[in-house]
C-alpha cells in the first residue's frame, strides 16, 4: 500500500460518514464528516509539494500565545532519545524505546489495578 493512500484513507472514508447519517446516524456522524472534509481543504494546498517530494512545514502563530509552545520541549530522556535518533546511535534509541516501553506496560497495569480501587465490583481474582 502507498504511502499516499495510507494518508489520504480516513479522507476517502469521510463521504461514508455522511451517508451513514443520511441513513438514521446521529448529528456526530456529520460532525466527524465536516472535521475530516475541512481538514482536507486545510491540508489541499500542501498536496503539490508533498507530492513533489518537499517537506510540507505548516506553522500556527497562535500556538505559542496559548501557551502550548512548552509542551513540545524535549528535556531529559527525551531529548537523549531524540538526538540518538538524529545521530543513528542505535543502543541509545534502543534503550529509551525499552525504558518508556516499560514506564508504559507499568503504568497500564497500575491503571487495570486502580479500577479495583475506584469501583469496588470489578474483581479480578472472580474470572479465573
Amino acid at each position: 500500500m502507498s504511502l499516499l493512500l495510507t494518508v489520504l484513507t480516513p479522507f476517502l472514508g469521510a463521504p461514508l460518514v455522511a451517508l451513514a447519517a443520511g441513513r438514521g446516524r446521529a448529528a456526530t456522524a456529520w460532525c466527524t464528516a465536516g472535521v475530516i472534509a475541512l481538514a482536507g481543504l486545510w491540508l489541499a494546498p500542501l498536496l503539490p509539494a508533498t507530492l513533489a517530494g518537499d517537506t510540507a512545514i505548516e506553522r500556527l502563530p497562535w500556538i505559542p500565545t496559548a501557551g502550548l509552545d512548552l509542551a513540545f520541549r524535549l528535556d531529559g530522556l527525551g531529548l537523549l532519545g531524540f538526538e540518538a535518533a538524529l545521530n543513528r546511535d542505535y543502543p541509545i534509541m534502543f534503550g529509551t524505546l525499552y525504558f518508556f516501553g516499560l514506564i508504559g506496560l507499568v503504568m497500564g497495569i497500575l491503571g487495570d489495578l486502580m479500577y479495583t480501587v475506584v469501583d469496588p465490583r470489578i474483581d479480578f481474582e472472580a474470572r479465573a
